[in-house]
């Protein structure tokens, strides 16, 4: 995959490689499995609640302030793509990333972003639509303005992390 194990002169060892491409792997999830993995944490809730099987999903999550997998997914992309995007992730992903719409306009319109990445085309293979890249560059997109031009990784998260509600003393 790497030339020479050679990125942009740092030494990347076979290992580090590996681990790169595992982390990329762990957003290749299908949809069963991830389904699955949901209703197992469903499950884990209506044991902590003593809640009934026929228990709304919204009621649980809300009592217990336990986020959506999918959601918490969601939100460990886009804080990678922010470390990415910010150069404190892997210099080699960083160049997999599309250029921003700014970057790539030649005027400069009111609908313009700088913290827009140009969409990727859609493709007829589901498999590269829920990329890591095209899925997360999606979602991207979709955050406030304010959210993609923070420049601190603390206040990115806290932006996209969303209040918690209190508790209930009796959990």
């Amino acid at each position: 995959m790497f030339e020479n194990n050679q990125v942009e002169g740092d030494q990347v060892t076979r290992e580090e490689e590996q681990q790169l491409l595992n982390k990329v792997d762990e957003f290749k999830t299908k949809d069963q499995e991830k389904k699955d993995i949901e209703d197992v944490q469903l499950a884990a809730i209506r044991v902590i609640t003593g809640a009934k099987k026929g228990t709304s999903h919204a009621l649980l999550y809300g009592e217990t302030g336990i986020e959506k997998l999918e959601e918490r997914r969601k939100r460990r992309k886009l804080v990678q793509l922010f470390k990415i995007k910010s150069q404190e992730g892997p210099a080699i992903l960083k160049e997999l990333l599309p250029k921003t719409t700014m970057a790539r306009a030649s005027l400069t319109l009111r609908t313009t972003s700088h913290t827009n990445f140009q969409r990727a085309d859609t493709s007829k293979s589901s498999a590269l639509n829920n990329s890591f890249i095209h899925s997360t560059i999606r979602e991207w997109n979709d955050l406030p303005e304010v959210t993609r031009s923070t420049k601190s990784i603390n206040q990115f998260k806290e932006l996209i992390t969303p209040v918690r509600q209190e508790v209930p003393d009796y959990l």
